[in-house]
């Protein structure tokens, strides 16, 4: 790892960046601003790295919805949407109480469920179906339809972060 600083006096820092992307697995970038312009050029080379990057004064919003759109997150919302499919069959097959599961169907859509409970969910069979909410206990999915509710009715604020893989 080199700790030399690259700016744009002598070369682009664009054109030394793509020429050290190809040789690495992760990249850490420490900059001030952080723009559509710029990532645009560096976009292709990242896709396939494990990459870090720390702002320290503004970023450009439209930025977050590239940084944060993944091949990670499209995994995610599919298992959501299995997620969903397997409780709707459960209401069919009318082993559990409905209202249990169109709470479980409400916290599964808000996507307010942690990834072990919607890979629970997904891995359930009808055999094993009235063990699910002993895994995932109505106590706990009445308290996030009443946190839901609350910050629907602006009750309390909702602080959401997200870890870049």
């Amino acid at each position: 790892m080199s700790n030399s600083f690259i700016t744009n006096k002598n070369k682009y820092l664009s054109d030394i960046i793509n020429g050290i992307l190809p040789k690495t697995n992760a990249v850490d970038f420490l900059v001030g601003y952080f723009y559509c312009s710029g990532y645009k050029q560096l976009s292709d080379q990242l896709k396939d790295k494990h990459v870090r990057i720390l702002v320290g004064l503004d970023i450009d919003i439209k930025m977050t919805t590239s940084l944060f759109k993944s091949d990670v997150q499209e995994r995610n919302d599919k298992e959501l949407v299995n997620a969903v499919a397997k409780i709707k069959a459960l209401l069919k097959s009318n082993i559990l109480p409905k209202d249990y599961l169109c709470d479980l169907i409400t916290v599964i859509k808000a996507d307010a469920l942690s990834g072990y409970e919607i890979h629970t969910i997904n891995q359930l069979t009808l055999k094993d179906a009235a063990s699910l909410p002993q895994k995932i206990t109505p106590e706990y999915i009445a308290r996030i339809v009443s946190s839901q509710n609350k910050v629907d009715d602006g009750e309390e604020t909702l602080i959401m972060s997200e870890e870049l893989q």
